[in-house]
């Protein structure tokens, strides 16, 4: 059995012909081992990134699994690629995060280019895809404005009414 977390990583395995048997209602690692549920004597392949959020074998665990942990791919900045003097030329109408990695790759970007994240984000309302990311975000210094219900769709549904397209 697939199992998926979030609409993307759904889009993802299907395009590679590889649809996922289990897509949680909560995108979130708890999410995934609850859909699961018991995993007793079951051994799981899991296939994550480097930045991925280290609780999901933890939770897969707890249930009884034995998990392979396996980073299938790393997440990086192209130092060659990177332009500092455009990043932030003209000022941003608001910055939205989808799920955790994306608030450590900014700040890592932020890093790359020589940035202040507060001069860069100063008074530029932040909003996220629900609870998890929003935690992350505020790990890494930025307060949410608005924390979506957790599904990319409704975060991007709900900037379109907070910016009044």
């Amino acid at each position: 059995r697939i199992a998926a977390i979030g609409l993307a990583a759904k889009r993802a395995l299907k395009d590679l012909g590889a649809p996922p048997d289990l897509v949680p209602r909560e995108h979130t690692p708890e999410g995934v081992a609850e859909a699961l549920g018991d995993l007793e004597g079951r051994r799981l392949l899991l296939l994550r990134g480097d930045k991925a959020s280290p609780h999901l074998p933890g939770s897969l665990r707890s249930r009884g699994a034995s998990v392979v942990d396996v980073v299938a791919f790393r997440t990086e900045i192209d130092r060659e690629r990177s332009d500092s003097s455009t990043a932030f030329a003209a000022p941003l109408d608001a910055v939205a995060f989808g799920n955790p990695g994306a608030a450590r790759i900014l700040m890592a970007a932020l890093e790359v280019l020589d940035l202040d994240v507060e001069r860069c984000l100063a008074a530029v309302p932040v909003a996220v895809a629900g609870p998890t990311t929003a935690a992350a975000v505020s790990k890494r210094g930025l307060e949410p404005d608005h924390v979506a219900s957790g599904h990319l769709a409704h975060l991007i549904r709900d900037l379109v009414d907070l910016l009044g397209s």
